[in-house]
């Protein structure tokens, strides 16, 4: 009789914890690699976060342009509480700029205060790089440039208040 209290008690634990999990679980899209067809202009950023081989970024939002091979809307999406988790990152180099000059010199990670990205690109070595503007630091941009694995961008909301413009996207 008491097994199979402990048993029922285990089972409804479990089912528990698994709905608990569901409702926790808001993440609805993930759209992985494809970094070109990623774009994150002007978002700010909430949380930055760098370690030995791993980068994750919290955003405001991110797009999905229309010509990812993920992307099964038919048009460029903007989604809110975006997540850009980074894997297998090596040859991890932070790059501020002083301006006038646009001298460039570096930044320890552990200094890295990234507001918001302003672009992203790939250069023809294969690094990734995101450019971004700082305010704390001299000059106020900022450079991430590194070798990656795995790219992912995650979030859980389309948001509705986008309409296409052309290929542009704009907030009504």
């Amino acid at each position: 009789m008491q097994i199979s209290l402990l048993l029922r008690t285990l089972q409804q634990r479990k089912f528990a914890q698994t709905l608990a999990l569901m409702k926790d679980s808001s993440i609805k899209y993930v759209f992985s690699d494809s970094w070109k067809e990623l774009y994150f202009h002007d978002s700010p950023i909430k949380n930055i976060e760098l370690s030995i081989d791993k980068i994750c970024v919290e955003l405001d939002f991110a797009h999905v342009l229309k010509s990812h091979s993920g992307n099964t809307f038919g048009k460029t999406i903007c989604g809110k509480n975006a997540t850009l988790k980074i894997d297998g990152v090596s040859n991890l180099e932070i790059v501020g700029y002083k301006n006038p000059d646009n001298i460039e010199y570096v930044i320890p990670n552990e200094d890295l205060e990234l507001n918001e990205i302003m672009t992203h690109g790939l250069l023809d070595d294969g690094r990734f790089t995101i450019e971004g503007f700082n305010e704390s630091q001299l000059g106020g941009w900022c450079k991430i440039i590194f070798f990656a694995s795995k790219i992912e961008l995650s979030f859980n909301e389309i948001m509705e208040s986008w309409v296409t413009i052309g290929e542009k996207e704009k907030v009504k």
